[in-house]
């Protein structure tokens, strides 16, 4: 994927939200995006998973798809 975009309600508590990705072959990859510090409904765009912080899985570098599963954290 180029890029991963979801919509999120802030409730203006400063609290950090990330986004991790696990690929196929469970690869974890995961953005954070900085500190909830808005109100109301706001599209967040993470760019290039494939360059964002990754562990574990089989550890190759590679965003294998199809994406395994997705959390916001």
């Amino acid at each position: 994927p180029l890029r991963v975009s979801l919509w999120v309600y802030g409730d203006g508590s400063g609290n950090k939200l990330s986004v991790r990705i696990h690929d196929a072959g469970d690869e974890r990859y995961v953005r954070s995006f900085g500190n909830v510090d808005w109100t109301g409904w706001r599209e967040v765009i993470l760019e290039e998973p494939a360059k964002w912080s990754r562990w574990g899985g089989n550890n190759d570098g590679v965003f294998d798809l199809p994406v395994r599963a997705t959390a916001i954290e």
